[in-house]
């Protein structure tokens, strides 16, 4: 094999921190994908969990208008109930 043809290489502690750095960027590149997947399915159930709770919560709105009359507020903070005005259909 002449000069010319015989293949170049870089140094071998080149090649290992070259390849450190790939080897890096794989694992960061799988480690974000698992968090990815993980906050989509910690999203997903947090959302759940919200519409469960804004459906019993609604629930529980029925429930009070029924037994206290449909124009009430109710103060969050001590329970006090107070009419209101009904709105006006437009």
């Amino acid at each position: 094999m002449k000069k010319s043809e015989e293949k170049k290489s870089i140094e071998e502690k080149e090649l290992k921190k070259l390849q450190e750095f790939e080897i890096f960027f794989q694992k960061a590149n799988e480690a974000l994908g698992q968090l990815t997947a993980d906050f989509e399915f910690k999203k997903s159930d947090v959302l759940r969990q919200m519409n469960d709770k804004f459906v019993k919560r609604e629930d529980l709105k029925k429930e009070l208008s029924e037994i206290y009359g449909e124009n009430i507020s109710i103060d969050i903070s001590t329970g006090e109930i107070s009419e209101v005005e009904p709105q006006a259909q437009a």
